[in-house]
């Protein structure tokens, strides 16, 4: 039986875990932290208490102090590191008794990670570092060689202990032939409807089957950049010319969790009332194949990809937007092509489409 440490940050991740716990992991022993970065997380973390889902569950409350410059706080740091008995994330282990893991799972690679790395490599000097997959847009995201260099990892070699970047092991994804980074992909059996996570799922989100919610035909999921990334790719514009062919009435916005402003409440449009359940769950416990949805760029349209089988269309509509001044939007729709371009995935992208004209979507 061996151990593991899952570092939760959003839903995907969590959606992700337990997945995970319920089936390659399914004899061994998990604990997960989950942390305070996604909205509603620690209401989600009691209802994680509710139920038997993993060994243990902790919340993560970081203390915004600890993100404050200075050579004092600096040099902390590197010492915690380093001689961790003092290290001020220990306290987070309170409680559980066994700290000897084989492996830590992480998406996120911050200060959070480095320091639960450095405690734990004192009972475990074999602990491996590994990585899973947040949607198919992030196989090939972390960036671990910019993080060789630290002056926390340079500091720890020189005392003769591995950082946790020379730790690294394993990627976790449901579709490994993906994955193009120098590590070990391992696949993660599909999420079915009779999968053990979907009545898991509807208990830790308290949610019921959405079909009485979602009555327009076309949903459109809305991205960052028309105020994040660089110059707007007016985003906002082409969902006007989309409400003009198909109706405001048959159009629902499903906005982006960083998405605040309220143009599209100004201008009449209808957003969906249920943005504190990510769209993960809510497509995995609802049917949607007689729906339509529409983005510029975002990866949430792909959800259903994880499942062993979805039919619903997707549309992307970047095409009708102008990218050209907004660098993270560029490499995003990147990324997107390299995705649709591999004959691997062909069958499970065979109804997902990018879109030269509006009048494309028209179903």
């Amino acid at each position: 039986m061996n151990r593991y440490l899952f570092i939760i940050n959003t839903y995907y991740q969590l959606i992700m875990a337990l997945q995970m716990r319920q089936t390659i992991f399914f004899e061994d022993e998990v604990v997960v932290f989950i942390s305070d970065k996604s909205r509603n997380a620690e209401h989600i973390y009691q209802k994680l208490l509710e139920g038997v889902y993993f060994t243990a569950v902790k919340f993560i409350q970081e203390d915004n102090s600890l993100r404050k410059p200075g050579i004092i706080d600096k040099v902390k740091k590197l010492i915690e590191n380093v001689r961790p008995k003092k290290n001020r994330y220990r306290k987070y282990f309170d409680g559980i008794e066994n700290l000897r893991f084989d492996e830590i799972i992480s998406f996120n690679v911050d200060l959070m990670t480095y320091n639960f790395y450095s405690i734990l490599y004192e009972y475990n000097r074999d602990l491996k570092y590994s990585g899973f997959e947040e949607g198919l847009l992030s196989y090939n995201a972390q960036l671990l060689d910019i993080h060789k260099g630290s002056l926390i990892c340079k500091t720890r070699n020189l005392f003769g202990k591995k950082s946790f970047v020379q730790a690294y092991k394993n990627f976790y994804c449901f579709f490994p032939q993906l994955y193009k980074g120098g590590f070990t992909a391992v696949k993660v059996p599909a999420i079915t409807r009779n999968s053990h996570i979907i009545k898991a799922l509807q208990r830790i989100f308290e949610v019921q089957v959405f079909s009485n919610h979602y009555t327009q035909k076309y949903i459109f999921f809305s991205s960052v950049y028309d105020f994040e990334g660089g110059s707007p790719i007016g985003e906002f514009e082409v969902v006007k010319r989309i409400a003009l062919k198909v109706g405001k009435e048959n159009l629902l916005i499903k906005l982006h969790p960083r998405d605040f402003r309220t143009i599209y409440e100004e201008n009449g449009f209808v957003i969906d009332s249920y943005s504190a359940i990510p769209w993960e769950v809510i497509q995995l416990t609802g049917e949607f194949s007689d729906k339509v949805f529409l983005t510029a760029t975002s990866g949430s349209v792909l959800a259903g990809s994880f499942m062993a089988s979805s039919s619903t269309k997707v549309f992307y509509l970047y095409r009708l937007c102008n990218i050209e001044g907004n660098e993270f939007c560029v490499r995003s729709v990147e990324n997107i092509e390299t995705l649709l371009r591999a004959e691997s995935m062909e069958e499970t992208f065979r109804n997902v489409t990018i879109a030269d004209s509006v009048e494309e979507i028209i179903q």
